[in-house]
């Protein structure tokens, strides 16, 4: 994604942050992360009673101190249910008010509703404080089943969700009024909201066009068409709001059109739809199957680990090796990469303020021997802005720190390996039989541990685990 083209994104919103961070940071380093609120509320919703009478008064309590609605939008919101213009029915007080109370005016009407969030101690007071939601609504008691509303998991989601207030403040405004529709009867504008949750439709989006049970490609096919599908109709809602008379844009199948321009002019036509944009080269990204069957391909001869910030397949670092982006800059800057960037920096430097070398016999011309080289396209000072490694440098015969890291990894992780073949020795039945008598013993966390759980030296498995650097064979 760092490297699409025009794709430079103010924030991004995903699940987990502020996990992985770094990582996030090092390809887009001019982008914010933050978490979304509905991440947050469903962490602590999912820990109370959905049966308990004050399920859906506490849900509306909570998100009430995480961020508030604009009056101004409600108010007219119901000036247009007691007219008719919004469904074409006039809506009484008494039907408005039940529609609030059981949550169908927020289901049906929210996006007519700007919202903005509180600051992040304005939500920590709201929630955690003397008189906050937490010391409330977790203790009410349903008087039928005699349960309170919080169960014993509650707790300790409050406790681990307060780290996160700060992650899901705003870092600017996330609502954009929309245009009004063709022939709308209401004066009511949908609040777009640029906050990641919105995000959240396109499951249901894709869910619609294939199940599990179907082959993997048919699938594919399936799910490719209602992303694209779901694409389209925001391209379409973007042109109408840039100024388009409407949001028909004929065919959502764009590539029959491009089909009938190219068999148009093969039979000597004019293209019947010429105003049809091209499609652009293939930018390499595969996704789904086609995705999962090129990384089972690469997982077989590389290892892939959560701490890791690059790919380490041929193609991306071919790439890597000429992008001129931060992120693959600061690469080829690494220690364990430095020695090749500067051999490449010397095979394409350019000389500057250099003298020609003169003829030294019969000159008294003083020489200056100094050149100053830079790869092309880096500015003076580069290489002084760049912050120093914090290791020192090493021999290329010793092991680098990933070979290092490779020791430490769990025995029973590595033979999980894609890579790593099966035990040919009979040890690892071994081992796990031991282990399944021990816990029948009752002997916890009593597992085969250390020289006692490696396979014979002339096992295939061992051989491999040797070879790959994740033990040493010490044995005499």
């Amino acid at each position: 994604m760092a490297h699409r083209k025009n794709f430079n994104p103010a924030v991004h919103f995903y699940d987990t942050y502020p996990d992985n961070s770094d990582l996030w940071s090092l390809h887009f380093p001019d982008t914010k992360g933050r978490l979304d609120v509905f991440h947050l509320v469903q962490r602590i919703s999912d820990t109370l009673r959905p049966t308990h009478c004050k399920f859906r008064e506490a849900l509306h309590a909570l998100s009430a101190c995480i961020y508030q609605k604009n009056e101004d939008d409600v108010a007219a919101v119901k000036r247009a249910l007691m007219d008719g213009s919004l469904n074409g029915k006039q809506h009484t007080t008494a039907e408005i008010k039940e529609l609030v109370e059981n949550g169908t005016f927020w289901r049906r009407y929210a996006k007519y509703v700007a919202t903005v969030t509180f600051s992040d101690r304005t939500i920590e007071e709201m929630i955690y404080g003397a008189d906050g939601w937490a010391s409330k609504w977790p203790y009410e008691v349903d008087k039928t089943t005699n349960e309170t509303l919080g169960t014993i998991a509650t707790d300790k989601a409050l406790a681990n969700q307060r780290t996160h207030c700060a992650d899901i403040s705003d870092v600017e405004s996330h609502n954009i009024r929309l245009k009004r529709l063709p022939n709308q009867r209401h004066t009511l504008q949908v609040v777009k909201k640029t906050r990641g949750g919105k995000v959240e439709a396109f499951h249901t989006v894709l869910g619609d066009f294939a199940n599990g049970n179907m082959q993997p490609r048919t699938a594919q096919m399936l799910v490719m068409e209602g992303a694209y599908r779901f694409s389209i109709d925001r391209d379409r809602e973007l042109d109408y709001q840039l100024g388009a008379d409407s949001l028909d844009g004929g065919h959502y199948r764009s590539w029959l059109r491009l089909e009938a321009n190219k068999l148009a002019v093969a039979a000597g036509f004019e293209k019947p739809y010429p105003n049809e944009p091209e499609l652009g080269e293939d930018s390499g990204e595969r996704f789904c199957h086609d995705y999962w069957l090129e990384q089972r391909k690469r997982e077989q001869k590389y290892e892939y680990t959560s701490s890791m910030k690059y790919c380490p397949c041929e193609r991306c670092v071919a790439r890597r090796k000429k992008c001129k982006c931060g992120a693959c800059t600061a690469w080829r800057f690494l220690p364990d990469n430095l020695d090749e960037t500067l051999l490449g920096v010397a095979e394409a430097a350019e000389a500057i303020d250099s003298v020609e070398e003169p003829n030294v016999a019969g000159s008294e011309m003083e020489v200056d021997t100094e050149t100053t080289v830079r790869p092309q396209g880096v500015t003076a000072g580069f290489m002084e802005s760049l912050p120093m490694s914090t290791t020192t440098s090493m021999p290329t015969t010793l092991r680098s720190e990933a070979d290092k890291l490779k020791g430490k990894k769990k025995l029973a992780d590595v033979r999980k390996m894609t890579a790593c073949p099966a035990c040919t020795c009979g040890k690892v039945k071994e081992n796990a039989d031991e282990n399944a008598r021990r816990a029948a013993a009752g002997q916890k966390n009593a597992h085969v541990r250390g020289p006692q759980s490696y396979c014979a030296k002339t096992c295939e498995q061992w051989s491999w685990i040797v070879r790959e650097g994740y033990r040493k064979d010490d044995r005499k």
